[in-house]
């Protein structure tokens, strides 16, 4: 018998020696498979666009939203309570005091000492206050007036005088009446807050010891320094002449000089002898680059009582 020939026909696979033959109904079934994943992939390509247009949309329709919104008013500040300062009544003998006083007269150091011993008071022994106005640039530093002086006569009012010094000066102090003598433990003592005296004094053997009390005794204007004479060695003779009268006057921030001069009770020629001391030491540290009016004016006044104003000379 002769050999059968092979006729392929359009449309038939061919499969390589090892595949398996394909069967129509194969390959029907696979068509449908990738028909049916197509139309898969294209819902959710459909899908994820519609999502994303939707998404936009919002997004626009909040834009428009968040310009349309009126923002809130801010709430009106509540008003602060206004703070009324309740100005305390002065005294009756104050307010007889200010009858006797001519407001704008100038007066002279005697009368302003007569018309303070003649208004009322209370039951004690007022000290008199002198307040004197410089005219001086406080902007310049070296127009500040400082300066020490010892009044001929007793001012009514004992300083508290502590001093740092060691061995023989310790001894000298303590015999010239100084309150508060010591060094390493005096150091301490302050450096914990004692505050019970007026002035510092101290040898130059002890500045390297207190230079650390600066923070404390500086702020009070306390702190030994060459320019008040309070670092010396001649510490007996400092300390008696600061317990008979000796102090140290100097203008404020405002270039006001405050002084005690004796109290009401004493002699008014030994009152009086102590103002022109004071104004004396006023006039000699004048401050070489002032211009101008160098005593602005002078107030004299008791513990209590209405300022009077007096002129110089």
């Amino acid at each position: 018998m002769g050999k059968q020939k092979t006729v392929i026909m359009e449309g038939d696979i061919i499969k390589k020696p090892g595949e398996e033959k394909s069967s129509p109904v194969k390959d029907m079934e696979d068509k449908e498979k990738k028909k049916k994943k197509i139309q898969k992939e294209g819902k959710k390509g459909k899908e994820g666009k519609e999502k994303k247009k939707k998404k936009e949309e919002k997004e626009k329709e909040l834009k428009v939203k968040k310009k349309t919104i009126k923002k809130p008013e801010k709430k009106e500040k509540k008003e602060k309570k206004k703070i009324t300062l309740k100005i305390k009544e002065r005294s009756k003998n104050y307010k007889q005091s200010q009858e006797l006083i001519e407001k704008n007269k100038l007066y002279s150091i005697d009368e302003a000492i007569d018309l303070l011993k003649k208004l009322p008071k209370g039951n004690f022994d007022p000290s008199i206050e002198i307040h004197i106005k410089l005219g001086i640039d406080l902007s310049q530093s070296d127009q500040k007036v400082r300066t020490q002086i010892t009044f001929p006569h007793d001012i009514g009012k004992t300083k508290k005088i502590l001093v740092f010094a060691q061995d023989q000066k310790a001894k000298e102090a303590k015999k010239a009446g100084a309150d508060f003598v010591g060094e390493d433990e005096l150091v301490k003592k302050v450096e914990k807050g004692f505050s019970g005296f007026d002035v510092v004094i101290s040898t130059p053997d002890m500045m390297g010891k207190i230079g650390k009390l600066g923070k404390y005794l500086g702020q009070k204007g306390l702190m030994p320094n060459p320019k008040s004479g309070t670092i010396t060695n001649e510490i007996g003779k400092l300390v008696s002449e600061i317990k008979k009268g000796k102090t140290e006057i100097k203008s404020d921030d405002y270039g006001i000089i405050h002084q005690i001069i004796g109290k009401l009770s004493k002699d008014d020629k030994k009152l009086k002898e102590n103002f022109k001391t004071l104004m004396d030491a006023i006039m000699s540290c004048k401050p070489a680059k002032t211009k101008g009016e160098y005593i602005q004016s002078i107030t004299l006044c008791s513990t209590h009582s209405p300022g009077i104003k007096i002129h110089w000379p």
